[in-house]
């Protein structure tokens, strides 16, 4: 995916939980519990992967 397609993905999807490992909006526990997604790697996995 081309870096300007990744950011803007990244950006689009900032409401919610990324997958970055970080945890730090309330709806990222939601979506990501015990930060499983944050393990497959660093970066905004649920956006890379999509």
């Amino acid at each position: 995916m081309p870096l300007v397609a990744e950011l803007e993905r990244t950006r689009d999807r900032l409401d919610g939980c990324i997958g970055c490992g970080c945890l730090s909006l309330k709806k990222c526990q939601l979506y990501n519990p015990e930060d499983r997604v944050g393990l497959k790697g660093p970066g905004p996995r649920l956006v890379l992967e999509d």
